[in-house]
């Protein structure tokens, strides 16, 4: 009694051949009219099509989310950038301020002010984004 297995029908490009050569795996399905192995029936193919479409579509994601995030930093850090001066400006007032209140000069108040309107300028800036 011989029994005959028949191959898969897809033809395969093979390391170092020119031409294609027939797929030698056992065929184990049949599709089209034609039969194949597991590896190469059109149904697995599109199968694996469709987990690499996946697969690149969350990276592709991740990557764009990766690249919205790095815009809020850089807008994040532009905003501080442009409070620097200001705050700069109302620290060297208050130091200022507090060497004369140290040597018995009256207490000047308008740092004071000048500091809360920056600090709030700051915060309202980074509550309206």
């Amino acid at each position: 009694m011989t029994t005959t297995q028949q191959t898969c029908s897809e033809s395969v490009h093979r390391d170092g051949l020119r031409s294609p050569t027939r797929c030698s795996k056992q065929a184990t399905k049949t599709e089209n009219g034609r039969r194949y192995c597991t590896i190469h029936a059109p149904s697995y193919i599109k199968a694996k099509q469709a987990e690499w479409d996946i697969k690149f579509q969350e990276s592709l994601a991740a990557a764009h989310q990766k690249e919205a995030d790095n815009k809020a930093d850089k807008m994040e850090q532009a905003r501080r950038a442009a409070c620097y001066p200001a705050l700069l400006e109302s620290l060297e007032q208050a130091v200022v301020a507090t060497e004369n209140y140290n040597r018995g000069d009256r207490w000047d108040y308008d740092w004071l002010e000048a500091a809360r309107d920056v600090l709030a300028k700051a915060k309202d800036m980074k509550e309206t984004e």
